[in-house]
């Protein structure tokens, strides 16, 4: 399992805060998978992300969803 620098996560995090929630899914998902790989692997020890990274990626997330509800409504972000 490779270690996601910093810089590939701002970057995707940026792309998702200045696209439209409408097309933001993919980018999502992403974020999501490499969550969801830090999560499984840090049960057997493996960082795949720094931890600021990933709860920078978990806000992000948490952010999106709530703009998909309020219908691509652009909030402030937490």
């Amino acid at each position: 399992m490779t270690m996601y620098s910093s810089s590939t996560v701002a970057n995707m995090i940026e792309l998702l805060e200045s696209t439209s929630a409408s097309s933001a899914g993919n980018i999502a998902e992403q974020l999501q998978r490499r969550l969801d790989d830090h999560r499984e692997w840090g049960k057997q020890g493996v960082a795949t992300l720094r931890a600021d990274d990933a709860r920078k990626i978990a806000a992000v997330l948490d952010w999106h969803k709530r703009r998909l509800r309020n219908g691509g409504v652009v909030g402030v972000k937490c």
